[in-house]
């Protein structure tokens, strides 16, 4: 078993995901046993089954390397995500979880313009010069999408799908974990993440 701690005001919605949803979608994720808050403090746990012992699980990090076939795998596992639960596609009803938007801007106010400033500059090594010139008009356009965004079909989206949430199984199947910003958007995010 393995257990997940969140603390400060997390919102619930990566045990509802992983208790109410994520059995209704055949991907490789992790079983979640219990998942329980505390609406005072927003603290969070989520008991899941253990994956290196389940399946042989090997996480991978930001430097890992994966062939085509994993990353068709990845592709495979979002796109069977997002056809789940596009526009009520299914009877389980992902309305408890709250907008691409909603989290965009819950995220701005804890000061996400200012690590994305902060990143241009000590990643500047390995940005395309054509992306470091383009730095003043990222931003707003990042954040001028979200009409766009909203206006757009909705499905489950996984919202953080950087090889740091991937892992592969002893048989060599890519599984996704790390749930916890979850919400309801375009499936266009997650390709694009």
């Amino acid at each position: 078993l393995a257990m997940r701690l969140s603390a400060g005001r997390a919102a619930p919605a990566e045990g509802q995901f992983l208790l109410q949803l994520r059995p209704f979608v055949p991907i490789e994720a992790p079983r979640c046993l219990y998942s329980g808050r505390d609406p005072a403090t927003g603290r969070s746990m989520h008991l899941m089954e253990d994956l290196t012992m389940t399946r042989g699980a090997t996480f991978c990090r930001a430097h890992s390397v994966i062939d085509r076939d994993q990353a068709e795998q990845v592709m495979d596992t979002i796109a069977t995500l997002h056809g789940t639960f596009l526009d009520g596609a299914t009877q389980h009803d992902p309305a408890f979880l709250r907008s691409y938007e909603s989290f965009f801007h819950a995220t701005v106010r804890n000061g996400l313009e200012a690590m994305h400033d902060k990143a241009m500059v000590r990643a500047a090594d390995v940005i395309p010069p054509a992306v470091t010139r383009a730095k003043d008009r990222i931003w707003p356009q990042a954040a001028a999408s979200l009409a766009l965004h909203a206006s757009s079909p909705r499905t489950v989206i996984h919202s953080d799908v950087h090889l740091g949430n991937w892992y592969v199984t002893r048989d060599g199947v890519m599984g996704l974990s790390d749930w916890a910003r979850v919400c309801r958007g375009h499936w266009g995010r997650d390709v694009a993440y």
